[in-house]
């Protein structure tokens, strides 16, 4: 699989460019990742350089499908939250994602060519004391995998 960064399009306190990995498998290398809507700005973990997004309340994906053609992929996100909650891809799946990193199916999507946009469902926000951003969940990694039939 082939593993670059993914592109920022703006968001709240969001300077565009960078960020997140996107990890793409399976006939997905023609499948470029950016985010749009609610995200903040990218952190990094200074000790040890680990990169992610946080999502606010209304987060989007923006997948551009070059592939030729449409397509069937398998979406997921590596992330955490503050309290656990049910994240939703619409159109797709639903998946838990708790207080400690992991991965989260997302299901499957027919990926159309070109661009299209993807709603998130979060679930309920919260505003930690320290910074008073109002967060969803933190995303490390978007996986998309190419589907066989």
């Amino acid at each position: 699989g082939s593993a670059r960064r993914l592109g920022g399009g703006g968001g709240r306190g969001g300077a565009a460019g960078g960020g997140l990995v996107a990890v793409r498998r399976g006939g997905a290398a023609d499948v470029r990742v950016e985010t749009a809507g609610d995200w903040y700005a990218v952190e990094r973990d200074p000790r040890g350089g680990e990169v992610w997004r946080w999502a606010g309340a209304a987060p989007r994906l923006v997948l551009h499908n070059a592939t030729g053609g449409a397509r069937r992929f398998t979406l997921e996100l590596e992330a955490r939250a503050l309290k656990p909650r049910t994240v939703r891809l619409v159109g797709a799946g639903a998946a838990e994602v708790g207080e400690g990193r992991a991965t989260a199916g997302l299901g499957a999507i027919w990926l159309p060519e070109g661009r299209s946009e993807w709603e998130l469902e979060v679930g309920e926000i919260e505003t930690p004391k320290a910074g008073g951003r109002e967060l969803s969940v933190a995303v490390y990694a978007v996986r998309i995998i190419g589907v066989t039939d």
